[in-house]
């Protein structure tokens, strides 16, 4: 059975696992670091680490816009700038029927959705950022293309984190 750290639960030793403490075998050396450490950072630390741990779902609830407003709400803050991108590549299977519809004309279907779902996990990993920065929304989104290999390209969405204002109940 599987030791877990007595703070964190990470698991403990072997190949995949975390250090063990020196000093306290039921605990992982980073938890056992924080405790030398002034409670506040700690505090401050594991906050972090749940946010982290939850950006993929709070991410969900990130307002986006093209334009650099939301509309009906009111920015607080700007944060910084949120990033996200992927780098997709075409397969052999899509490459024969595109090579056919290159002969007669017509839409590539393959690589349509191929790069709407390159913009979305752009897009979701914007969003990823922004929350990880404690942002709520982000304006001024815009995308980035570019070819980084032969059959390789990148799909970048980026734009300004900001801090909006709770819906006011008046407007």
């Amino acid at each position: 059975m599987a030791r877990e750290c007595s703070i964190c639960g990470t698991k403990l030793g072997g190949f995949s696992g975390a250090p063990v403490s020196y000093k306290d075998a039921s605990r992982c050396m980073k938890c056992d670091d924080n405790l030398k450490l002034d409670p506040e950072v700690v505090a401050e630390r594991q906050r972090v680490e749940e946010l982290k741990n939850n950006a993929d779902e709070l991410a969900k609830g990130v307002a986006t816009s093209t334009t650099d407003e939301i509309f009906g709400r009111k920015i607080i803050d700007h944060v910084g700038i949120a990033r996200g991108g992927t780098v997709r590549a075409k397969n052999a299977i899509s490459d024969i029927g595109a090579g056919i519809k290159n002969m007669v004309g017509g839409e590539v279907k393959a690589y349509t959705q191929l790069l709407a779902d390159a913009r979305e996990q752009a897009i979701h990993r914007m969003k990823v950022d922004a929350v990880l920065m404690g942002a709520n929304a982000v304006v001024g989104v815009n995308f980035s293309t570019s070819m980084i290999d032969v059959g390789a390209a990148e799909i970048a969405a980026f734009g300004t984190a900001v801090i909006i204002a709770e819906e006011d109940s008046n407007e």
